[in-house]
């Protein structure tokens, strides 16, 4: 495990795989909200060998990088554009450490939301990305209903609390997409040997504060407010994925309008792919080595 200090100061854990061969492209991964970067080591070691450097770290508020009180937080002010700049600023480094080589992003569910931010941010700074997930657009009325909440439970509990009620409105919701359900992660995959190693996990079995979900619901409204994703390289490459039984992302209408919009946005190396039955993570569900081929393909183009 290594450190890279941000340009505000805060120091963020990741972790970094290097090609035994020469390296032709560096990948930052942007992980999802109660999550970590050792869950994402698989992928790291299925790209190297084509020759990618991947570059993992814990996000604020997760992991090695905070635990304690900032578990689950992101900032007092601008948490969300905070986490963004910490990739591209990462990132840039990265590719500085490894002689300037191509930068492409890979994000999951939070780390998707990030990743459009960064793209529309920061596209020109990019050769491609690959978002697994993304959380689809909320409805006006939990927009609404969400914000309310999040906002009065800040200020009577402090925005360093555990959110349980916003919590359990998210999760509790995803809990519900899966009939017959043996735990209420189930929603993650349908591996159970996945799902039992989430729950018994700290680092991801834990409770996000308010000021967290103030940040997430501030990133969601941001990222698909008019114009927002407008400012997306129409040139650059992109891949969207996700299963077809994921709550987060809407289920497959969520994803198919999800990619309508990229469509729209008149983006020329546009792909996506949606798998049948799959739920939220799709590169832990029971089809991963299909899922990660598909990944490793898409970079094999990509990078050359």
């Amino acid at each position: 495990m290594e450190k890279f200090r941000a340009s505000d100061g805060k120091e963020l854990a990741y972790l970094r795989f290097d090609p035994k061969n020469e390296a032709k492209a560096v990948v930052i991964v942007g992980h999802g909200m109660n999550d970590h970067k050792e869950r994402f080591m698989h992928l790291a070691e299925a790209l190297t060998p084509i020759g990618v450097s991947v570059w993992i770290p814990d996000l604020r508020g997760h992991g090695d990088t905070d635990s304690g009180t900032n578990r689950g937080y992101l900032a007092d002010k601008d948490g969300f554009e905070r986490v963004v700049q910490d990739l591209i600023e990462m990132g840039n480094y990265a590719s500085s450490c490894m002689g300037e080589l191509p930068l492409f992003y890979f994000g999951h569910s939070f780390g998707a939301l990030i990743g459009m931010a960064l793209i529309a941010t920061y596209g020109k700074y990019l050769h491609g990305a690959v978002l697994s997930s993304p959380p689809e657009k909320q409805k006006l009325f939990m927009d609404k209903i969400g914000g309310l909440m999040i906002s009065m439970g800040g200020a009577l509990k402090g925005f360093h609390a555990p959110a349980k009620l916003p919590n359990q409105m998210t999760f509790g919701q995803y809990a519900k997409s899966v009939i017959d359900a043996k735990t209420k992660f189930d929603w993650l995959s349908r591996d159970s040997a996945i799902v039992d190693a989430y729950i018994r996990d700290p680092k991801c079995n834990f409770i996000c504060t308010y000021g967290f979900y103030r940040d997430l619901l501030h990133g969601v409204r941001k990222v698909y407010s008019n114009g927002f994703l407008e400012s997306i390289p129409p040139s650059l490459p992109l891949f969207l994925l996700c299963g077809s039984a994921d709550p987060v992302i809407g289920m497959k209408e969520g994803y198919e309008k999800l990619g309508q919009r990229f469509k729209l946005l008149g983006m020329i190396d546009f792909e996506s792919k949606c798998y049948d039955g799959g739920r939220h993570e799709s590169i832990n569900e029971i089809n991963k080595q299909e899922v990660i081929n598909d990944i490793i393909d898409w970079f094999s183009r990509h990078i050359q």
